[in-house]
């Protein structure tokens, strides 16, 4: 129910009709009371207000349920999710994994250890006393013939590469060197006129055209090479002169058996340390191997 403040004048009308002996004729008395009862009814209604005031005005504290706002929290950022490999980087990996397969380790692991017995007990002691009885110059001159037999090869390989500028560099050292140069005995292409050797086969034709290049191989005698430097090989050969004198198998290998003997000459002692320093021989071979091959190709 709600309770409402009642005025100073009604008040004091209840207050008069409830005053025993209060003569309405008299006038003094009357004003006097009617004042005292004025004052007094501005008291009392004052009381009132206070009172019913503090009785409809809730305490502060008076307890309740406090609705307690919360703020929504904020969605926790999630880690980035972590690739434990490039994704875009899986190409990449897979050439390299096809690279790192050796299908016929086997085969060429056993091959590997049959040529490394005729290098250490025909091609090094050979090379070896060669290196003493050849001077320097001997052995370069040796070199550069059989460079300059590499023409052939050389301008076809980059040929199809499309490469004018080392096929111009080619046929320029080709010419020089086999007139000015003795039959190419002499370098005079590079040493007079600095026209850059090429180093080109047609291993590398092949894989400029995007030939793969086929699973690793140790050949007899030959050594490392790959399917692909197979071909590469039976086609150098066809375009060396040399094949094209008649002087027979026998001559042919022994030619063959000097350059290499000339080569080696001038490694016997990075061949040693490495076989030395390697864990695994035939392993490091192979990675050397490939290593430069693929350095070849790319430039």
């Amino acid at each position: 129910m709600e309770l409402k403040t009642l005025s100073g004048s009604t008040i004091l009308i209840l207050s008069l009709l409830a005053t025993p002996g209060l003569s309405m004729t008299s006038d003094s008395s009357f004003m006097n009371h009617s004042e005292q009862s004025i004052a007094g009814d501005d008291l009392l209604a004052k009381e009132i207000d206070i009172h019913l005031e503090k009785k409809t005005k809730p305490k502060k504290d008076e307890p309740g349920i406090q609705m307690e706002k919360k703020m929504p929290e904020s969605p926790r950022a999630e880690p980035e999710e972590e690739f434990e490999d490039d994704p875009f980087a899986s190409g990449e990996k897979e050439d390299k994994a096809e690279k790192d397969e050796d299908n016929l380790e086997g085969v060429n692991r056993a091959m590997h250890d049959v040529n490394d017995t005729i290098y250490q007990y025909f091609f090094r002691p050979l090379a070896k006393g060669y290196k003493e009885v050849m001077p320097d110059d001997g052995r370069k001159v040796l070199t550069n013939v059989f460079d300059n037999l590499k023409a052939p090869a050389k301008l076809v390989s980059s040929a199809i590469q499309g490469d004018t500028d080392k096929s111009g560099r080619v046929v320029s050292r080709f010419l020089i060197n086999t007139t000015a140069g003795m039959g190419g005995m002499l370098d005079v292409a590079g040493e007079e006129y600095e026209i850059e050797n090429v180093n080109e086969d047609f291993d590398q034709a092949l894989a400029s055209s995007g030939v793969e290049s086929g699973d690793y191989l140790v050949l007899p005698v030959l050594g490392p090479t790959t399917t692909r430097g197979v071909v590469g090989r039976v086609v150098d050969t066809a375009l060396n002169p040399l094949t094209y004198t008649g002087a027979g198998f026998f001559v042919n290998a022994a030619v063959n058996t000097t350059e290499r003997v000339n080569e080696t000459s001038g490694h016997i002692d990075d061949i040693d340390e490495l076989n030395k320093s390697a864990i695994d021989p035939y392993e490091a071979q192979r990675h050397f191997y490939l290593e430069l091959r693929e350095k070849q190709i790319k430039e």
